[in-house]
């Protein structure tokens, strides 16, 4: 696929906004204030390379000292010719999920309610008719473990939610995903098994608000914007979204993602099996993966919820409690039979080639979304894409290049190491 490269009117934009706001961009490769020449080339590079795929890309390192880098590159609008910026707002989809578990914990330590509890004791009469909502506990919702059918497997809704029945002037209720499960059998019974659902998260949103007594708008502001110090994270279609920093967003309509979803009329063909999906929001999602959010301040939150800013040490023992879900193979290099991938209640675990890194993905329509802490180092490092590929099938996208490729944790630690203060991103 070619790589998505800009002219050389814009490649001058570029580079005057890289040396003014302290960022690199894929033409230029010059050095962030507080950041060695040594190091975060190497980064740029590898981020960079990403455009080979998809149309743009942006990304940031931050420690506890703030945000170490931040770069972007290729296009954040292909179509109005704008260049992406390390300010623009993009959907982090799942990572949306960590932000509903920080807040259970926070509230469970809190002792505002048990995570023994089911998510019916609490809510009541919205979960009638959910399989399992009356057995699972929020612990099991939380790491995948409840049984509950996810709605993003329901087939009516991946074309209702994301395909060619959207309808796109639609902003979704909170209840509105739960509707294409309701009525449907448990997957399993609670804690036997493990099935990553989107309808937990729903539901956990649900609890947030029950609990609490406030939109979960108000109660994200409260409990984690605010004490990170984040300013360019919103849940869209439930609270005002700086529209001139979202940028535009595409899909990979591939044979599969066509038979699965469908193509909207308003979703035009692009260049490079994309189509243009900007007419589209996140609300659909909701609690389970609408929020847009800056790559800076994604990388701040990163860090923030293992510092110490959000969680106690207890409630972080708590979220970092895991469970294996995926063993290595005799095949790979490193098989000793050990855990390549564990589930928490809130993150997982990864090993990733030399590193064990905390993480959460996100993919929407729209949007994919990469977020890792490397604990020994305390460095965390967010890169967001304005590309989905939910429903195309797998190998689609940039997710394989980040998630099986240690080089960007490693030269993230470099820059992080090397940092002198924080470095502005323009927002």
């Amino acid at each position: 696929m070619r790589r998505f490269r800009l002219g050389i009117r814009m490649t001058v934009l570029l580079a005057v906004a890289a040396a003014t706001s302290g960022c690199t961009s894929d033409v230029d490769e010059a050095r962030a204030p507080g950041v060695a020449d040594t190091a975060a080339p190497e980064l740029s590079r590898l981020v960079g390379a990403l455009t080979d795929t998809v149309p743009g890309v942006t990304a940031a390192v931050a420690t506890p000292d703030g945000v170490a880098w931040c770069g972007a590159y290729g296009w954040s609008s292909r179509e109005l010719g704008e260049p992406m910026q390390p300010d623009r707002l993009l959907g982090i989809g799942s990572i949306t999920k960590t932000f509903i578990s920080v807040i259970l914990h926070q509230l469970a330590d809190e002792d505002r309610l048990s995570l023994d509890a089911t998510p019916a004791s609490i809510v009541g009469d919205p979960l009638e008719g959910i399989a399992n909502a009356d057995k699972a506990t929020l612990w099991q919702l939380m790491n995948h473990t409840s049984g509950i059918p996810s709605w993003e497997d329901d087939a009516e809704w991946q074309r209702d939610g994301r395909g060619a029945a959207l309808d796109v002037e639609r902003t979704w209720g909170k209840l509105d995903a739960l509707e294409y499960i309701r009525g449907e059998p448990p997957l399993f019974a609670p804690g036997e098994d493990y099935s990553y659902s989107n309808s937990n998260f729903t539901i956990l949103g649900l609890v947030v608000e029950a609990v609490t007594g406030e939109d979960l708008v108000a109660v994200i502001e409260e409990r984690v914007r605010r004490p990170a110090g984040l300013d360019s994270v919103f849940l869209e279609g439930f609270e005002p979204v700086p529209q001139e920093r979202l940028a535009r967003r595409y899909h990979f309509a591939t044979a599969e993602f066509r038979e699965t979803a469908g193509v909207h009329p308003a979703f035009p063909e692009v260049d490079g099996g994309l189509i243009d999906v900007s007419a589209s929001n996140l609300s659909v999602e909701w609690a389970a993966g609408g929020m847009v959010a800056s790559a800076p301040d994604l990388a701040r939150y990163g860090v923030a919820v293992f510092d110490g800013t959000l969680l106690s040490a207890e409630a972080l023992d708590a979220l970092m409690t895991f469970r294996p879900i995926r063993w290595s193979s005799p095949d790979e290099s490193d098989a000793a039979r050990e855990p390549v991938v564990e589930t928490g209640f809130g993150f997982f675990r990864h090993k990733l080639g030399r590193f064990h890194v905390l993480e959460h993905t996100g993919d929407v329509l729209g949007y994919s979304a990469f977020l890792f802490y490397e604990p020994g180092n305390r460095v965390a490092l967010a890169i967001l894409a304005n590309a989905g590929t939910m429903h195309a099938g797998r190998g689609v996208g940039i997710g394989n290049a980040v998630l099986r490729d240690d080089r960007f944790i490693a030269a993230a630690i470099a820059v992080a190491r090397d940092a002198q203060g924080e470095v502005s991103c323009g927002n």
